[in-house]
């Protein structure tokens, strides 16, 4: 088996990862030393090679292209795994028989010119169709050791790239990031090794004034029921641990008592170096919390409510910041132009607007004026 150092560093690499993206090629390129390997790839496979990408720091290049302008359609591999859930962990031969893999293009004009016989594949996130797995080849079948150094790799992997899929385009080394965070409809909330709350955005502030199921006591992170609390607990103390016994944070659905659906929390660790923001304090975990009660308001909805809109007003306002015409909006909704005209003189005048850009710049400052509500 690895060694336990070299496992940790594997871990350690795989975190720094989660929280800067550009720290990626080299984990990857510690996966291909752990396992004898010749490249290992960061991929998103999808219908189509607009929605697929790949991060291969150890291949040519001019394979890369060649992959996104052809082999992606011919790839008999991506089209058999396409439904495997997130942890799955497969090698070519467990997706189809190698006999028949020899014998296609993909295989012959692709892979064997690259001395990519053999693939290990663990699939770290699915959504929408397409699928993110980091794929580790070599010419060589991968014994059952490093196989297993994969299973135990998967939890890790799909923490850091759901965690990677959370903050993407947050910029995570500067104050704007809190801003960021503030405009998620989540709540999120990082975390040190005593529980303590480092920093939580607007909705986790939300959900601590409601006593809505999380609050802090004497200074630790707790929610409503002692179990839940030891089960979160457990979770952000093994965003503390370092190599084997380092944990990969979780999910959990933390309960509010009769007539309210559960929070829904998931923990991933934070073990870069890096500090967040510009904390002096050192946090070691990320949580986001879900609210499946709050309904969050239709740009619509909010503005006839902060305007006074009537219904018809607010469905031709809608409309309008949509990109139609007075005449199309009116066809749309099925009233004269006459009428269409009489609601949008109505809406200048209620919104203080003159020209319909003017409307429609007011409406993408939606989410920042909605943010600053209570």
């Amino acid at each position: 088996m690895i060694e336990e150092s070299t496992f940790a560093v594997l871990i350690n690499a795989i975190y720094d990862a989660a929280v800067d993206f550009r720290r990626w090629p080299d984990a990857l390129r510690l996966i291909s030393s752990a396992c004898d390997s010749h490249t290992t790839v960061l991929t998103r496979q999808g219908a189509s090679p607009g929605e697929s990408w790949s991060l291969a720091p150890q291949c040519d290049p001019a394979y890369y292209e060649s992959y996104c302008g052809h082999y992606h359609g011919v790839n008999p591999l991506w089209r058999r795994a396409a439904s495997a859930p997130a942890g799955s962990i497969q090698t070519d031969s467990m997706i189809m028989p190698k006999s028949e893999l020899v014998r296609t293009e993909f295989y012959n004009d692709f892979l064997a010119p690259q001395r990519l016989g053999s693939m290990l594949n663990a699939v770290a996130f699915v959504e929408q169709g397409q699928q993110t797995a980091i794929a580790t080849h070599r010419q060589d079948e991968f014994v059952p050791e490093q196989i297993r150094l994969f299973r135990l790799l998967a939890p890790h992997l799909q923490r850091a790239v759901q965690l990677n899929t959370r903050l993407a385009g947050l910029e995570m080394r500067c104050e704007a990031s809190a801003e960021a965070l503030n405009r998620l409809e989540q709540g999120a909330l990082l975390v040190d090794e005593s529980v303590g709350v480092v920093f939580a955005n607007r909705e986790a502030e939300r959900l601590f004034a409601a006593g809505d199921g999380l609050r802090v006591t004497r200074g630790v992170l707790c929610v409503n029921s002692a179990a839940d609390t030891a089960l979160l607990h457990a979770l952000i103390a093994g965003c503390t641990r370092h190599g084997a016994e380092a944990g990969a944070g979780g999910s959990l659905r933390l309960s509010r008592g009769p007539d309210r659906a559960p929070l829904s929390v998931q923990v991933a660790p934070l073990r870069s170096e890096a500090p967040l923001f510009s904390m002096t304090e050192r946090a070691v975990a990320i949580l986001f919390v879900s609210d499946p009660d709050r309904k969050t308001m239709s740009p619509i909805a909010w503005f006839q409510q902060r305007f006074g809109l009537t219904a018809a007003e607010a469905a031709f306002a809608g409309e309008i910041v949509a990109g139609v015409g007075i005449q199309a909006a009116a066809d749309r909704l099925q009233i004269s132009r006459s009428t269409g005209r009489t609601h949008l003189a109505r809406i200048f005048e209620k919104t203080g607007t003159h020209r319909q850009a003017e409307l429609v710049r007011l409406m993408l400052q939606r989410n920042r004026e909605a943010d600053d509500e209570p």
